[in-house]
């Protein structure tokens, strides 16, 4: 049935910024993905960088407001 979560997906909530949020539901609707996938892609290429790249990404990430 298809409004059945697939087995091990779980609801997760967060505070994004609006702006995020749209980007995000703007690429998913240009490539035909849904927002879950296009997010567990996300975090399956950040599992696939290099240490220097994650680094950077992280070193961002702490410096935003």
């Amino acid at each position: 049935m298809s409004s059945q979560r697939k087995d091990g997906k779980k609801l997760v909530s967060s505070y994004v910024w609006e702006n995020d949020k749209e980007r995000l539901q703007q690429i998913a609707k240009e490539q035909g993905v849904t927002m879950s996938d296009l997010i567990k892609a996300m975090v399956t290429e950040l599992d696939n960088l290099k240490k220097d790249a994650k680094d950077q990404i992280y070193k961002s990430a702490k410096n935003l407001d």
